[in-house]
């Protein structure tokens, strides 16, 4: 289960920092943090207030309220990419075996 989420997340970084500069459309992001979200939810090692899950939440909130076309602005994908990062390094401290 932690391979593939640093799979999905890898994955989903360097597809957004590929696109961060020609724009990139709700729909291409949208499906990639929904898989990102289920997989958080599924892990029972996260605290309920797990912040990593709280930012996705509120990700996935603010695509529903756009239209698959629509595009991030530049400053919108940078702050997701800043946004998963920082979630990346909480989860991987919220590992059970993470100082070690």
């Amino acid at each position: 289960m932690f391979s593939c989420l640093s799979d999905i997340k890898f994955r989903f970084l360097d597809f957004l920092l590929f696109w961060v500069s020609f724009g990139i459309s709700v729909d291409q992001v949208h499906a990639m943090l929904l898989d990102l979200y289920g997989s958080l939810n599924k892990l029972m090692i996260l605290p309920p207030d797990f912040e990593g899950e709280t930012k996705m939440k509120e990700w996935i909130a603010s695509l529903l309220k756009m239209v698959a076309a629509d595009e991030l602005k530049e400053q919108q994908a940078r702050q997701l990419h800043f946004d998963l990062e920082s979630s990346y390094t909480s989860f991987m401290a919220a590992l059970p075996n993470a100082g070690t």
